[in-house]
């Protein structure tokens, strides 16, 4: 099949711009953690020195969260102690003290009601202008990685169908299997 161009062997070269589903798949991971270090970083999080896996990107994003949270509102901030108190206690102690187990929650019970919801939602730090910065530093990395030229728009098509991938699978775990046959 011809891609492109009257002259004979003018266009896009067969296979030369292809890459397998891994590479694919890799690079749409990439972008993800690089993404969440260049946010960690705009938004002052203290990343420790070397590689960070993508979990361990997301519990320090989440309790800078909950640390600026707990900053700015006082309900918040008393939920937390009164949680850290819960678990500070050992498992024994926890079943003896059910006087001051439901005075706690009644605490809770309470400023959960001042946030006038039953769930506590934590605002993430918003990616200002980071989308092209991660598409390069992907870019340039994947090209070294494999020895061929991967281009900054390869990378984006590579990013956005890992996303898709992504919340295709969240939702079917989620929701359960669409088929009709389950």
């Amino acid at each position: 099949m011809p891609r492109g161009g009257k002259r004979r062997g003018a266009g896009r070269k067969l296979g030369s711009t292809s890459l397998e589903w891994d590479q694919r798949f890799w690079i749409g991971q990439e972008c993800l953690r690089v993404q969440r270090v260049l946010v960690a970083e705009q938004n002052g999080v203290h990343l420790p020195p070397g590689e960070l896996t993508r979990i361990a990107l997301d519990k320090l994003l989440v309790d800078a969260q909950k640390a600026r949270l707990a900053e700015r509102s006082e309900a918040f901030n008393g939920i937390l102690e009164k949680y850290e108190l819960l678990r500070g206690l050992p498992k024994k102690h926890r079943r003896n003290m059910q006087d001051h187990h439901e005075e706690w929650l009644e605490d809770v019970r309470a400023l959960r009601d001042e946030f006038g919801a039953n769930y506590i939602s934590v605002p993430g730090f918003p990616a200002y202008r980071v989308r092209n910065r991660v598409l390069k530093t992907v870019s340039e990395t994947a090209t070294k990685r494999y020895a061929r030229p991967v281009s900054v728009r390869m990378v984006r098509s590579c990013w956005d169908k890992y996303n898709r991938f992504e919340r295709e699978v969240t939702s079917e775990l989620l929701d359960g299997p669409t088929s009709p046959d389950v």
